[in-house]
């Protein structure tokens, strides 16, 4: 699809938000490479997030895209 769109738009991609909440800091580093990897323009939570969500997921979505080259 963004091959398609040539550039008229951007891509957001989502990292699951069940997986935010309950998974591992790995689980959520990978999803980032996946959506950056595929030309995700912009990578966030894919709604809203739940006030128990541990700062340590949130981190590592931060660290993955900070770290992406």
């Amino acid at each position: 699809m963004k091959q398609a769109a040539h550039d008229r738009f951007s891509f957001m991609g989502n990292i699951n938000t069940a997986d935010l909440l309950n998974g591992p800091p790995e689980v959520i580093e990978r999803q980032v490479l996946e959506n950056l990897e595929a030309g995700t323009d912009i990578v966030s939570p894919g709604c809203a997030l739940a006030p128990t969500c541990p700062n340590e997921n949130l981190a590592a979505m931060a660290r993955a895209i900070r770290n992406w080259q």
